[in-house]
């Protein structure tokens, strides 16, 4: 018996209405026949936590590709190893966010149920969330674009400093669309 969460859509009858069931506490919304919701393209992208000039040793990538991938890949040692954590899918919502899941599993790193990310004022960032039990445990802005890592130079005087930070990887991510 598969377990309640990984549900399947089964047809009902031959009248093309729409299906709402319910997953993870929050309802989705499946469709049949030519209705198609255009959401945009607002969440696609590579995303982190951190900003350019951030001092840190290493950071995660988050990204969304078009063809419903969620991936994670973090950055070591300044940037010299880099490794996917998690592939995930990801799906839109009836209320407009996406929520990324792993339908194998049941489990997304960290062991919590799903994340779900939701469209920001700012194109240039996205409101992150962590749900646990069908509760939201964490919030974080994440930021459009693509980071990499820099070595810093070497400290003169014998002082422990900071060995690297965040820099655009391939210059900073283009204006939202509206900024022309």
């Amino acid at each position: 018996m598969r377990p309640r969460t990984k549900r399947r859509i089964e047809r009902i009858g031959r009248s093309g209405s729409a299906l709402v069931i319910s997953l993870l506490g929050s309802s989705y919304l499946a469709a049949c026949g030519p209705e198609v919701v255009d959401h945009g393209d607002w969440m696609l992208g590579t995303f982190s936590r951190v900003r350019e000039g951030a001092i840190e040793s290493g950071l995660t990538r988050y990204t969304l590709h078009d063809d419903g991938v969620f991936e994670m890949v973090n950055i070591y040692n300044c940037g010299e190893q880099e490794e996917t954590i998690a592939e995930h899918v990801w799906r839109h919502r009836t209320d407009g966010s996406v929520e990324v899941y792993d339908p194998d599993e049941g489990k997304v790193v960290g062991g919590y149920d799903a994340y779900v990310i939701y469209q920001t004022e700012d194109c240039g960032e996205l409101l992150f969330s962590v749900i646990y039990r069908g509760n939201v445990i964490d919030e974080s802005t994440f930021y459009r674009g693509v980071m990499c890592m820099q070595d810093l130079p070497p400290c003169e005087g014998g002082f422990e400093c900071d060995t690297c930070m965040t820099v655009w990887c391939d210059g900073s991510p283009p204006p939202c669309e509206d900024e022309g």
